[in-house]
């Protein structure tokens, strides 16, 4: 017998809740909730969760930034941040940012985005990296 992936349940989960409010969604949590009990999955529900959270944030043009930096990004800064996100990586569709941001006293400087599964790092420390393997390498 065939394993069923996270994704796939992920996703006829998303099929089957959406649309549904009040005791409708009641009644077809419920219904997922025994599907993953029933198939032995509950010790799964966060990655299962978390990969639902994923198709629906896709289907409503939502995309979820972490950005991590040395010091306190002021706001212009982060309405920028957010602004190019929304340019640059227009094959996310995305019509709304929701964005984390982090203050990581190891980074020496720099900030490093991580958008899904994407992760651009212009941190001080990866630009010492880069330089340090060109040197090494020539």
């Amino acid at each position: 017998m065939a394993k069923i992936s996270v994704q796939n349940i992920a996703q006829a989960i998303a099929g089957h809740t959406k649309g549904k409010s009040g005791g409708d969604l009641d009644v077809a949590v419920k219904e997922t909730l025994n599907f993953l009990n029933k198939k032995k999955l509950l010790n799964r529900s966060d990655e299962i969760l978390d990969a639902v959270g994923k198709i629906i944030d896709k289907e409503d043009g939502v995309v979820r930034i972490k950005v991590l930096s040395a010091k306190k990004i002021e706001e212009s800064e982060r309405k920028r941040i957010e602004e190019d996100i929304k340019n640059k990586f227009t094959e996310y569709s995305a019509k709304e940012i929701v964005s984390e941001y982090i203050e990581d006293k190891e980074l020496l400087g720099g900030m490093k985005i991580v958008i899904g599964d994407e992760i651009l790092d212009t941190t001080y420390r990866n630009k010492l990296n880069q330089l340090s393997a060109h040197l090494i390498s020539k």
